[in-house]
Parts: structure tokens; C-alpha cells; sequence
């Protein structure tokens, strides 16, 4: 495109301002002229600096004159637990646990560190199990974080891996669902839930709430 035609509307804009700016001079004053002209200046610098940070994407840095906006300052550098944390949610929420063989309510309630947790149930797969949990914030707690951290053993002594995500819910009052690998033995008896705490991964893992909220649940004999 010629240079010169790609001038002529920038100019055809700027003598419309300016024959604006010189009418309301004429009509309403100094004050009003003056307004309208630094109105213009500053709407015109926040749009040019808007239309940069947008145009530079990730990783933006803006400089004019002494001064300097960068998106790397507000950057989470996620610790090593955290990342840890991580591979651990991708790789037990990703497991198929397959059908469900029972389903073993419980409905028992913890409160603590500001928070009344319940466990719903326990749905048995025949790959692992599926634990709900109902958490109500009690007036004065701080708001609750999207991952639960949690911890399952029996009587057996099973390695359990469980790692729980927020599923949704109203006001001060979430739903949270825990996913268990591997099954259950059919020979266990008596298992133990519990949440450790609450983290949130998006914003370097700061945690809150630091339970515990244990809970014990007698397994029945046909449980599968």
C-alpha cells in the first residue's frame, strides 16, 4: 500500500479534532477546549500503549520513556512440589476406572480450620474408587481452592494414590470429587480418608486450610 494514502486518514482524523477542538473553543470557552484537548492526548497515549501490550503477546515488556510495563512480573514460577503435584493430578484424573461395582454411603462430618467437610460416599470401581465430598465454608473462612489433597490407606496397608478436584456448588458450599487408584481388595475392611489441604495450581500453589479432615469408613463384606 502507498505510504502516502495510508497517511491520509490519521490526517483527516487529526483536522477533524482539531476543528473540533477549535469550535468548542469558540462556543464554550477555554476550559472546555482545554479539556477536550488533553481528554484527546490522554485517551490517545492509553489506546497506543493498550494496542502495544495486546500486539506483543506472551512475555510482553512496554517501554516509554523513563518507564516500564512488563507481563514478567507477575509470573508464577511453580515450585518443584508443586510440579510434582501436577503430574500426580493429570495421572490419576486421566485413569478409566471402569464400571461401578457398589457404592457405600457415609455421609460423615469434620469440621475444622473454618470449614465443615463431609463425606458423601464411596463409589467402588472395578478399577479404584470415586469419593464425594460436600465442604461448607463457616462464616468467617476463607474461600476455598480448586484441588484437594488426599490421603487413603486400609487395613491391608494398599499404597493408594487419590487426588480430588472441585466439581462445582453455590455460595460458600463446594462439591469436590476424589479419584482412588488402584481397586480396592475385596479383602479390606476398614479404610481411611483423608484431606490434607487445599491447593491452587494456578497461582504457585498457595495453600490454605491445612487440615486435617480424617475419616474412617468400615467397609462392608459384599463390597464388590
Amino acid at each position: 500500500m502507498d505510504v502516502g494514502r495510508g497517511r491520509i486518514p490519521a490526517l483527516l482524523f487529526l483536522a477533524i479534532v482539531i476543528l473540533a477542538i477549535a469550535a468548542l473553543l469558540a462556543g464554550y470557552g477555554v476550559p472546555v477546549g482545554v479539556g477536550a484537548l488533553v481528554g484527546f492526548a490522554l485517551g490517545s497515549m492509553a489506546g497506543a500503549i493498550g494496542a502495544l501490550w495486546l500486539v506483543r503477546g506472551s512475555g510482553r515488556s512496554i517501554h516509554l520513556g523513563g518507564y516500564a510495563w512488563s507481563s514478567y512480573d507477575t509470573a508464577v514460577t511453580p515450585s518443584a512440589e508443586l510440579a510434582a503435584e501436577m503430574h500426580e493430578l493429570t495421572e490419576v484424573l486421566a485413569v478409566d476406572l471402569g464400571s461401578i461395582q457398589s457404592i457405600v454411603p457415609v455421609l460423615s462430618t469434620v469440621e475444622a480450620d473454618g470449614l465443615e467437610v463431609q463425606l458423601l460416599a464411596i463409589e467402588i470401581h472395578e478399577a479404584g474408587a470415586s469419593i464425594g465430598f460436600d465442604v461448607h465454608v463457616r462464616p468467617g473462612g476463607l474461600p476455598l481452592l480448586p484441588v484437594a489433597n488426599v490421603s487413603v490407606t486400609d487395613d491391608l496397608g494398599t499404597a493408594y494414590r487419590a487426588l480430588g478436584q472441585m466439581q462445582g456448588g453455590g455460595p460458600g458450599r463446594l462439591r469436590y470429587e476424589v479419584m482412588v487408584i488402584p481397586a480396592i481388595p475385596n479383602t479390606a475392611r476398614d479404610l481411611s480418608v483423608q484431606i490434607d489441604g487445599f491447593i491452587d495450581p494456578f497461582q504457585g500453589g498457595r495453600r490454605m486450610q491445612m487440615g486435617p479432615w480424617a475419616f474412617e469408613v468400615a467397609l462392608p463384606a459384599d463390597v464388590r
